[in-house]
């Protein structure tokens, strides 16, 4: 494959994907995914240990990054009915419970981006410390100009003041 990013992206989309299609018939893949904030992957791994052990056909990928952990349930066993497995995805939650942020594949940005367009809610940011970070995560996601009015950066004492 070559290197640049964009003739990889086609040529797997528009040619790999199609013949691997063609010889082969593969199961469709089921997963759920929630995220969970500030808490420490050590403690969700140790919070889930019996769950673990618990869900045959199944498998539970961690997916850290900064500041949250999603959390992946998948159907490794393609004859699990899917009754059995929505039972793991509800004692998943349950297992965790207040630790949830959400129960999607959300980051916290397109979490508050979409809580805001729910609620017909706009947003606003007065952010110091963190340098405009807050408004920089906002604006990485599409749609956040219909929710977004802006943010007011003021770092130094004689601005706040």
């Amino acid at each position: 494959m070559p290197g640049v990013p964009g003739e990889v992206k086609a040529i797997t989309e528009e040619s790999l994907i199609p013949k691997i299609n063609a010889l082969f018939t593969l199961p469709s893949t089921l997963h759920r995914t929630l995220t969970t904030a500030l808490i420490p992957e050590s403690l969700i791994s140790q919070k889930l240990q019996n769950f673990e052990s618990n869900i045959p056909g199944c498998g539970l990928a961690y997916l850290p990054s900064h500041n949250m952990v999603k959390l992946r349930l998948t159907r490794l066993d393609p004859n699990l009915p899917i009754e059995t497995f929505n039972s793991h995805w509800e004692l998943l939650k349950n297992e965790l419970g207040d630790w949830i942020f959400c129960a999607q594949d959300l980051s916290m940005a397109e979490w508050v981006i979409q809580t805001a367009k729910d609620h017909s809610l706009k947003i606003a940011t007065a952010e110091s410390c963190t340098g405009g970070f807050i408004a920089n995560q906002i604006v990485q996601v599409t749609g956040a100009s219909s929710v977004f009015l802006g943010s007011i950066v003021a770092y130094d004492n004689s601005v706040k003041n």
